[in-house]
């Protein structure tokens, strides 16, 4: 038996050499039974020192569950084949997306055309029963044991809704989903979502990003939110078209002995901005690329802290075909900062529902090499950032944009105004103006102060005026919060139009009333500027 037995040096040597972050290595050691092979290999490769009450368990299940380690899993044959087919993210379930939460497994999103569609579960719902077993308390890695199946079986799931508690029959189907993904946004950003790092994901990776190339992106966003890990190799080859063959990872046994991964050599790496988006559910592989983005300074991290999974896990397969996954590895940053328990920090903090909105705010470009009309540039971080003032006033993007106002005033408040001769500073009259931050280049008209609630604002234009171009070039909107205000507009005449708030305004409420430029005479010419008037409702 000792002759055949594979030596934990020789494994250690095997894992700096490849593969995986959740799944690193596959060796079978052979022994008298598969106890004994299980017993040996916690014994000798586990993370940490295992107690003889552990190694005494009388099943390979127990032995992995008593270490109660989150990451380190017994799996079946077929359990085995389920997991590393959801690193590639096909499968046969029931179709959600979920986070672990007290309750159970609360429903993140609901894939469609799944089972889960069909049988009428809901983003939110919690699914607290699979077939009679509760999910409470259950890790990650353990509810799609209890989720996928053969395509065509069918499990019953007990969810809460609310105050409610539903039972449903879904009926598990294949489960294609593609772990990156490409577009063009915006007309010059090249967009790129990674689900998870699979064993094709590099790959693909490459030939997307060669497509997006083509048509020459002023910059990139490259979104890591949700994204749980996958293989390693996939991280180290992405990472090199950010940071080229420089160490990615640093890794580190229980004897304290230590290992680098470096980045792929790639013919094109990416010389242009880069913006990455993380959350608290990055973990694991995306970790390791954006730890090693972070040290290099390669892009800027918007989002929220990762996860803070910076174990290592390695696949054993046991001579019977089961599999055990133990934790062997801690991993560091290229500079070695602890990521376990820790995480990595965002450069700019916002919320799954911001982070994007303020990443494409980020990724303005003015193009024009002197006309910078309709942006405004801020330094943030010590970086400048242009941002598209068109998509600044959009209702969408309110938050995030007093978001990287509010930032940028941290970072020493060096904001410039774009005009038709490139950047210049914010005049001393209007740096208390909040909207001059959005129509700098409009005129500010007198402000309507103590208007009344049921207020109908009048515009009268110099000439005759295209009606039809009127109703989409005036806006009325709360300054506070860049909710838009329903109007409908009444005609007096040809240059006269009275638009009327469909609500009455608030007490005190504060707004900002604008006529754009794109109001059209009935000779063809469009408005010389656009108009801004600040609004004052009385107050009770």
């Amino acid at each position: 038996m000792e002759k055949n037995k594979i030596t934990r040096a020789k494994v250690i040597k095997s894992i700096f050499s490849l593969i995986l972050i959740i799944g690193l290595f596959s060796s079978t050691v052979y022994a008298y039974d598969v106890l004994e092979e299980a017993r040996y290999l916690i014994k000798n490769f586990y993370i940490e020192n295992v107690s003889n009450e552990t190694l005494n368990k009388t099943t390979v299940k127990e032995m992995v569950e008593s270490l109660n380690d989150p990451y380190s899993v017994y799996f079946s044959n077929n359990e085995y084949k389920n997991f590393v087919n959801s690193v590639d993210m096909k499968f046969s379930g029931i179709g959600v997306r979920f986070e672990v939460i007290s309750e159970g497994v609360r429903v993140v999103s609901v894939l469609k055309g799944s089972g889960a569609e069909d049988a009428g579960l809901k983003e939110g719902d919690i699914i607290i029963e699979a077939d009679g077993k509760s999910l409470v308390g259950l890790s990650e890695d353990k509810i799609p044991l209890y989720l996928r199946g053969d395509e065509g079986t069918t499990v019953k799931v007990k969810v809460k809704r609310g105050s409610a508690t539903l039972d449903f029959t879904i009926t598990r189907k294949l489960i294609q989903t593609p772990t990156v993904e490409g577009e063009i946004i915006n007309n010059h950003t090249a967009y790129i979502k990674i689900s998870s790092f699979g064993e094709d994901t590099a790959d693909k990776f490459g030939s997307i990003l060669d497509d997006l190339n083509k048509k020459s992106p002023s910059n990139y966003i490259i979104d890591l939110r949700d994204n749980p890990g996958g293989f390693l190799d996939a991280a180290l080859n992405i990472a090199g078209y950010f940071i080229g063959n420089n160490t990615v990872v640093k890794v580190r046994d229980r004897d304290g002995d230590e290992a680098e991964y470096k980045g792929y050599t790639h013919r094109t790496k990416i010389d242009k901005p880069v913006i990455f988006l993380t959350n608290e559910n990055s973990a694991s592989a995306s970790e390791v690329l954006t730890g090693a983005i972070k040290d290099y300074g390669a892009a800027y991290i918007i989002g929220n802290r990762t996860f803070g999974k910076g174990l290592v896990q390695t696949m054993f397969s046991l001579s019977d075909g089961s599999y055990i996954k133990l934790t062997v590895l801690k991993f560091f940053s290229p500079k070695g900062n602890e990521i376990n328990k820790v995480g990595i920090t965002p450069d700019f903090n916002a919320e799954y529902n911001n982070s994007m909105l303020v990443a494409e705010l980020l990724s303005g470009d003015s193009k024009d090499a002197c006309n910078k009309t309709g942006f405004l540039k801020v330094k943030i971080d010590g970086r400048y950032f242009e941002i598209d003032l068109k998509l600044a006033r959009q209702e969408k993007y309110y938050k995030a944009y007093n978001l990287i106002l509010e930032k940028a005033r941290e970072s020493g408040n060096e904001i410039k105004i774009g005009t038709s001769l490139g950047w210049t500073d914010i005049p001393s009259e209007y740096k208390n103006k909040a909207y001059f931050m959005y129509y700098p280049e409009y005129k500010e008209l007198q402000e309507l102060l103590n208007v009344p609630v049921d207020k109908k604002f009048t515009v009268t234009f110099s000439s005759n005026v295209d009606k039809s171009t009127v109703e989409k070039s005036i806006e009325l909107w709360d300054s506070k919060t860049g909710e838009r205000i329903p109007l409908s507009f009444e005609f007096v005449d040809s240059k006269t139009v009275k638009a009327i708030p469909k609500n009455n305004l608030k007490n005190s409420g504060e707004y900002y009333f604008v006529v754009n430029p794109t109001v059209k005479g009935e000779n063809g010419a469009y408005l010389k500027e656009g108009t801004v008037s600040y609004v004052k409702v009385i107050g009770n």
